[in-house]
């Protein structure tokens, strides 16, 4: 089924990034089941990434437009060649719903319990709203 997702940032107007589709397996039931299906997808997605730099690379207007709407103008290289563990990338997820740092709605509903019943449905959009602002220095 697929399903969209928008991540947001409290004290930003605009959309950390645009609505993204998923395509996730049926049978998610509950908050926690859906939270380790969007990690594992993306998980995959960065596993997926080639470490090899290309030759020659270079941009198009059109390109670095686009990338700078999402905010990080880039060539996509990765540094390393360590790939994510998903089983402790689905820990901190939850983990991070747990503490606070993390809001879930789906449509225009909040997600509080980690293990109610969840009905997902075809199309829902899930919005991630990222509180980390709590976080870090004072001044």
């Amino acid at each position: 089924m697929q399903v969209y997702v928008k991540i947001k940032a409290l004290g930003k107007r605009r959309d950390v990034l645009p609505p993204r589709p998923y395509e996730l397996p049926e049978g998610i039931a509950s908050l926690r089941q859906l939270l380790t299906a969007f990690v594992g997808a993306e998980v995959a997605r960065f596993n997926g990434k080639d470490t090899e730099a290309p030759l020659l690379s270079c941009l198009s207007a059109e390109e670095i437009d686009a990338r700078a709407a999402s905010g990080k103008v880039g060539f996509g290289r990765l540094w390393s060649d360590r790939k994510a563990d998903r089983a402790k990338a689905a820990e901190t997820a939850v983990r991070a719903f747990q503490d606070g740092l993390v809001r879930v709605l789906m449509d225009e509903a909040e997600l509080t319990e980690l293990d109610a019943p969840l009905e997902v449905r075809e199309g829902a959009v899930f919005t991630f709203v990222r509180l980390t602002f709590l976080a870090g220095r004072m001044w």
